[in-house]
């Protein structure tokens, strides 16, 4: 299962999304299975989350790109291309980013840390 499907198997039963109809026996077992690419979708993106003991004193927002560059940035960045942009930018390292997580999603503010 992909994350897609598990999203759509999600918001399927959620009520949400009436495109597909489980038959009885399969429901409880695409459920668990859909649950389980979620959770590890989220560990992974967690895992992600800057720690923000170690940015700079001007950094109120870090992201990671396509390439899997870490940045921090001063101002809140915008997508350009395959990256993102902001006036101020400090590359810090690359990693390689884990399978289903889409980098877009890869931006966190001091704010929201707290």
């Amino acid at each position: 299962m992909n994350v897609h499907e598990a999203i759509k198997v999600l918001l399927t039963v959620s009520g949400i999304d009436g495109a597909y109809t489980f038959h009885p026996a399969e429901r409880r077992v695409t459920i668990i299975a859909a649950q389980s690419v979620a959770a590890e979708i989220i560990s992974k993106y967690d895992a992600l989350a800057p720690d923000w003991a170690n940015a700079p004193d001007d950094a109120e927002w870090y992201t990671i790109d396509v390439e899997g560059d870490c940045a921090w940035h001063s101002d809140e960045p915008t997508i350009c291309g395959h990256g993102w942009y902001s006036p101020e930018k400090y590359i810090v390292n690359g990693i390689d980013l884990p399978d289903h997580i889409d980098w877009r999603d890869c931006k966190w503010s001091r704010e929201g840390a707290k």
